[in-house]
């Protein structure tokens, strides 16, 4: 059955049994008063349709997500837990915001839509697990000095859309391994990525610095570009075809690698090492310039 939970006046269904629905509609479409489900410490089960109305809140703060849901409207997630083999599809008109520790993916995250971590950050548990996948138009959006952690150091998410760090002057980690086609984009602080591939788009914001810390490959078509600096700071960074940038500076412990790589635009070499039996060439387009010693 679908859960309804519309009927006008203020206040808040809160869940004292673990069931399993469905569907879940959740608030009026008009009016000013507001309906809300709390969802804390108990084991909810979808399978179907979630909708939130504009005047329904659906709050996350504890507990268990489980089953197969669509999430149009927005979800406040600030504590719980998506259950192992579970999935959940955030619409293109959904909205998740995460402001509280303790969220993380045991499952599978979808978005067409648009999550935003506003405080805190998400963690995906468990081992080669695929925990968020981000699709073509959809955004991630790290609004502070938050970020994407992992539990085993095998997990994955993968980014067809755009993965933007938007505020905070500090630094922000993505630790799961990230595959890119999309976007991904710091326009505040530091963004760092610890390792993954792909040949997508790396942004930066003037005065905004993308940081490559762990192994990372960047397949032919990749761009680095943007008025700040992707920065080849530590670990190993490896070509995999034509590599154009604006911005990217290989510093002192990283190192730069690849048998068939093709360097266009402009590198900054201040440091590191270009690895034994790599063959790099500098395209028409491009230039190196060495800085460092």
């Amino acid at each position: 059955d679908t859960a309804v939970i519309t009927n006008a006046a203020n206040y808040t269904v809160t869940m004292d049994v673990s069931p399993t629905i469905a569907g879940l509609v959740v608030g009026a479409t008009t009016g000013v008063n507001t309906q809300t489900l709390l969802v804390s410490g108990q084991t909810l089960t979808l399978n179907g349709q979630v909708t939130v109305n504009s005047q329904g809140r659906f709050n996350f703060t504890g507990g268990t997500l489980a089953g197969a849901a669509a999430i149009s409207g927005t979800l406040n997630w600030s504590g719980g837990t998506l259950q192992a083999g579970s999935t959940l599809t955030v619409a293109t008109n959904g909205l998740v915001q995460v402001t509280g520790s303790g969220t993380s993916i045991s499952g599978t995250l979808t978005n067409a839509g648009i999550i935003r971590l506003v405080s805190a950050s998400l963690t995906l548990h468990g081992n080669g697990l695929l925990g968020l996948v981000n699709l073509p138009g959809a955004l991630v959006d790290l609004q502070s000095d938050v970020g994407i952690g992992n539990y085993q150091q095998t997990e994955t998410m993968v980014n067809q859309g755009t993965v933007r760090k938007s505020g905070g002057s500090g630094t922000s980690a993505i630790l799961p391994i990230l595959s890119n086609s999309g976007t991904v984009d710091a326009e505040s602080g530091t963004l760092s990525l610890n390792n993954g591939d792909g040949a997508g788009l790396f942004l930066t914001g003037a005065g905004a610095t993308l940081a490559y810390t762990g192994t990372y490959t960047i397949d032919r078509g990749g761009q680095l570009a943007g008025a700040g600096t992707n920065l080849l700071s530590s670990g190993a960074f490896t070509l995999n075809g034509s590599v154009t940038a604006s911005n990217a500076v290989l510093a002192v412990g990283a190192t730069l690698g690849g048998t068939n790589g093709v360097l266009g635009g402009t590198w900054i070499w201040k440091g590191g090492t270009i690895v034994a039996g790599s063959t790099l060439t500098v395209a028409t387009n491009g230039l190196v310039q060495v800085t460092g010693s």
